[in-house]
């Protein structure tokens, strides 16, 4: 059963009202990873949000890509991983390594 106060979203008042262009926080987390790619990748930031959120949202595409990748992209973002099933938990884990980047690692050399 639903929260009455928050509607399901277990989101505080706060978090429930902030908006990004128009779209409200609680109704991001029900979008699907493929549907949230695309929003993401397209959203044309400018000004300060420009200068604020550029590297979130490269970020953000990028690892949703990964998720959408190895074939999660029908998943909804509020997906609780206790629901997932052992094949798509095997996928979210390789699609974190992905993502990891694993940059800047120097192996020693050993002499």
């Amino acid at each position: 059963m639903a929260c009455p106060s928050c509607a399901g979203s277990r989101l505080a008042p706060v978090p429930r009202a902030v908006r990004l262009y128009g779209e409200r926080y609680a109704d991001l987390c029900l979008w699907s990873i493929d549907r949230a790619t695309q929003y993401f990748q397209k959203l044309q930031l400018s000004g300060r949000a420009l200068a604020i959120g550029a590297d979130i949202q490269k970020e953000l595409a990028r690892r949703l890509e990964f998720l959408c990748d190895v074939g999660l992209g029908y998943l909804s973002l509020s997906r609780a991983a206790s629901t997932l099933s052992g094949g798509e938990m095997q996928r979210l884990r390789l699609a974190a390594q992905l993502g990891a980047g694993l940059t800047g690692f120097h192996p020693r050399k050993i002499c």
